[in-house]
This record gives structure tokens, C-alpha cells and sequence, in this order.
């Protein structure tokens, strides 16, 4: 066989996204960096146009100075989720007129978000001035996701019962006068053997 090369081998004028960086996952309220990397041929110079989409939807976008003497540029952009899931994003240049083609001008890539909250459970042994204080206290920390449970009778609870399937997902638990002479044992025992099994720390209040 006798080969042949044929055709333009000459760097054509285009803007491409060449690279994103980010991390595939991320903390629900917590800023994330996604930074752009975009190299630039045979542009005569002037702004380029950057966006980033999230969902299909621009979100924010930043404008660049390009020039004829430099080829490799950079942004970065800022996101933060309130909620956790999958969230697909797109970084999209600017298209110009006389680029070999669009297709290399955007690029798209998906950031999965958990949530970062400390998952507290906060067991009273009754209603009381000290309930309210402890839960003021809690409540000004926004990364706490507090569960309250106040008891009412031996075995009952004002806001409903303790789900136990809930303490393989908790941070702490909080005892505030917590068992009293009135709590059922069965209720302690219950408490206590999911605390074990789960290893989750326990801070108790006496007020």
C-alpha cells in the first residue's frame, strides 16, 4: 500500500473547550470551582463570551479578552446546590463567524451532591424552658438538620414516636433531663441498643 496524506494540515481558526475541571462530587451549600480551560486559534482578538448552563438553563457567564499572540486561556466559575442529586452543567463559548466548526465550543459533565448536613436526634424528657433554649441554640447552626422528640407519657412522644430505622443516618444524639423517672424501659433499652449498634456519639444535658 502507498499512502497518501491529503488535505489542510494548517491550524484553522477555532475556539475550543479543551479541558473542565471539576469534582464529580460535592457537599450540598458548599461553593464548588469548575474551572474552564480554552485555547483560541487564529482569532484576530476582542471578547469572548463564556456561559455555563445548568439543566439547559444559563446561570452565569463571564466575558475574556482574547488576542492573536496567546492561545491558551482559563475561568473559573462558582456553584453552590441547596439540594442534593445528579446535576448536569455545560460550559459554552461564544460561537464566531469563520471557526472550522462549533462542535468543540461548549463541553458537558454532571456533578453528583449529597448532603452535608449533621443529622442530630434531640430526646427530652419533657416540656420545658430548656427545650426551647437548647433548640435556639441548635437552630443557629444552619448545617445542623435537628430532629426533635419531647416526651409526653412513658412511652409516647409529643411529636411522634423515634424512628428507629432513622439512627444509622445520625451524627449525635442529644439527651436533654433525658431518661426521666417516668421513661419506660423498653424505650431506654431501644435508645441504647441502636446507640451501640451505630457507634453514634451521645451528649447528655442536665438542667
Amino acid at each position: 500500500f502507498i499512502t497518501f496524506a491529503i488535505g489542510d494540515t494548517l491550524q484553522q481558526r477555532d475556539i475550543v473547550i479543551s479541558r473542565v475541571i471539576n469534582n464529580e462530587k460535592a457537599f450540598t451549600n458548599t461553593p464548588v470551582k469548575i474551572k474552564v480551560l480554552i485555547s483560541s486559534y487564529k482569532e484576530p482578538g476582542g471578547a469572548l463570551k463564556v456561559d455555563l448552563l445548568r439543566e439547559g438553563s444559563v446561570i452565569a457567564s463571564k466575558n475574556m479578552n482574547v488576542n492573536s499572540g496567546q492561545e491558551n486561556y482559563e475561568t473559573v466559575f462558582d456553584v453552590t446546590e441547596n439540594s442534593p442529586g445528579k446535576i448536569k452543567y455545560k460550559v459554552q463559548a461564544e460561537r464566531k463567524e469563520g471557526e472550522i466548526t462549533y462542535r468543540n465550543n461548549y463541553a458537558e459533565f454532571y456533578i453528583s451532591y449529597t448532603d452535608n448536613k449533621v443529622s442530630i436526634l434531640v430526646i427530652s424528657g419533657g416540656p420545658g424552658y430548656d427545650n426551647e433554649f437548647t433548640g435556639s441554640v441548635l437552630k443557629r447552626i444552619g448545617n445542623y438538620n435537628i430532629v426533635y422528640r419531647t416526651q409526653k407519657s412513658p412511652a409516647d412522644f409529643y411529636e411522634g414516636p423515634i424512628d428507629q430505622r432513622s439512627f444509622g443516618e445520625l451524627s449525635a444524639v442529644f439527651l436533654l433531663n433525658f431518661p426521666a423517672n417516668h421513661t419506660s424501659p423498653g424505650i431506654v433499652q431501644e435508645i441504647s441498643g441502636n446507640i451501640r449498634l451505630y457507634k453514634i456519639p451521645v451528649v447528655f444535658f442536665s438542667c
